[in-house]
């Protein structure tokens, strides 16, 4: 294979894999169904005022404070990619 169709190879399965592993931080630490319990709790206790605020306040109840292993994977590949580009 030349280096011309090697290089296109490799970076159709890198864009492939890439995409596949990028998942949501929330299902790193949730169940799949758990999301919607904590966001119907929080609803449930923020005003009609506040309502508005729903989205930042959920974000930052569920946000991780460490990097899971596929996002310190992901980042570890997105330096090989600009170090090689």
């Amino acid at each position: 294979m030349a280096n011309n169709e090697l290089l296109e190879v490799y970076k159709n399965l890198e864009n492939i894999y890439s995409t596949a592993l990028i998942p949501s931080g929330l299902i790193d630490g949730f169940a799949l169904t758990t999301d919607t319990l904590i966001a119907n709790k929080i609803q449930d206790h923020l005003s009609s005022e506040n309502k508005d605020s729903f989205t930042d306040i959920f974000a930052q109840l569920t946000a991780p404070i460490f990097h899971s292993f596929l996002q310190e994977e992901e980042i570890a590949l997105l330096k090989i990619m600009k170090e090689n580009n």
